[in-house]
């Protein structure tokens, strides 16, 4: 495996497989794109040990040590749990390895009219990762790979849910699902997380079972943020969210309370591989790009999910661009944006 990194304080996963008499696993059929000055980050590799030996099992496995040291101390728990993936690279057991086959993908719209009317950066983006030229075929085997390493989490969740059941805990658990990021995985030809603002990467799950919600299996379309999260466990805690917190609770949201929609939600890039810096204000029907270093972004979410038409400099969208344009800069200062003195002085020619 080309990621090598290291804990650097010990490492209780290798500690594990030692107690859990597992070998040390090996990695094969490592696939990478096709820059060749970026050939330290696998997309996918084969990992040559039983699923129950992988990381996400690794990680419920502590879990569950955690939370039986608590039930035999009679104690109170919160439990936060990190998992690497689904993420690149998607090193992964068998059978997830080989669970899902191209024929089943279908790609986006936009991975065959990539990045038109874009920011000549993200197609740079895709030339870095080594993607951009890569056939239709290559590409399917990575999603594969990804919903593999997918489901595999979801197989490891299961045996921690099956725990928490079987210790009469689950019903009376608050407990979010969640990721940081998304992943582009072909859309718009792009791959990974960075300097691009598509709603594959930025419009994240968020899955929650609050215990004295009385909705079941539904869904919300509220603007929300991940930071949101930590407030509603400090509501949930102490009853109260701290001044500090730019976080909202979302119990109003679970609990059939009232809640005051957001207008718009601010999202920040500062650069991941460059600094290209990138503000974004979302709306339900609209999103605005801010590229400080580029050409910006404006679209009409509600009629183009996939982001295919940049309309920044379509006359029809001028009122919507300029209250766009408004609602984030009021957005930036309020939160003294470090970019907020380039953007006023850019917002009138964007």
């Amino acid at each position: 495996m080309a990621f090598d990194s290291n804990p650097l304080n010990g490492n209780r996963y290798l500690d594990w497989l030692t107690e859990k008499g597992f070998a040390l696993p090996k990695v094969s059929d490592t696939t990478f794109g096709n820059n060749p000055n970026l050939q330290i980050q696998e997309f996918y590799g084969l990992l040559e040990a039983p699923a129950e030996a992988s990381i996400p099992y690794f990680l419920v496995d502590e879990a569950i040590s955690h939370i039986q040291q608590c039930i035999d101390n009679n104690q109170r728990f919160t439990l936060w749990m990190n998992f690497w993936g689904p993420h690149t690279p998607c090193i992964i057991p068998e059978p997830y390895y080989s669970m899902y086959q191209p024929d089943q993908v279908t790609l986006d719209t936009s991975f065959y009219q990539p990045l038109e009317g874009k920011p000549e950066h993200y197609t740079n983006i895709a030339k870095m990762w080594g993607v951009w030229s890569l056939p239709e075929q290559d590409w399917k085997q990575i999603i594969c790979k990804y919903w593999g390493y997918i489901t595999l989490i979801d197989h490891a969740l299961g045996k921690l849910i099956d725990f928490l059941k079987d210790n009469s805990l689950y019903d009376d658990l608050f407990t979010v699902v969640s990721a940081d990021h998304g992943d582009a995985m072909g859309a718009h030809r792009m791959i990974e997380k960075g300097e691009f603002m598509f709603d594959q990467t930025y419009k994240v799950p968020l899955i929650v079972k609050d215990p004295h919600s009385a909705s079941k299996g539904a869904t919300n379309d509220e603007l929300v943020y991940l930071h949101d999260i930590t407030a509603t466990f400090a509501d949930i805690g102490q009853n109260q969210i701290p001044e500090s917190f730019d976080g909202v609770s979302l119990l109003p949201i679970l609990r059939d309370q009232p809640f005051e929609p957001r207008q718009g939600i601010l999202a920040q890039q500062s650069g991941h591989f460059t600094p290209f810096p990138q503000r974004m204000w979302r709306t339900k029907d609209h999103k605005l790009v801010f590229n400080a270093s580029g050409k910006s972004e404006l679209y009409h979410i509600a009629q183009d999910a996939e982001e295919m038409i940049n309309h920044i400099d379509n006359p029809n969208y001028a009122n919507i661009k300029s209250r766009l344009i408004d609602e984030l800069y009021q957005e930036m200062q309020r939160y003294h944006d470090p970019l907020c003195t380039w953007f006023y002085r850019m917002k009138a020619v964007i």
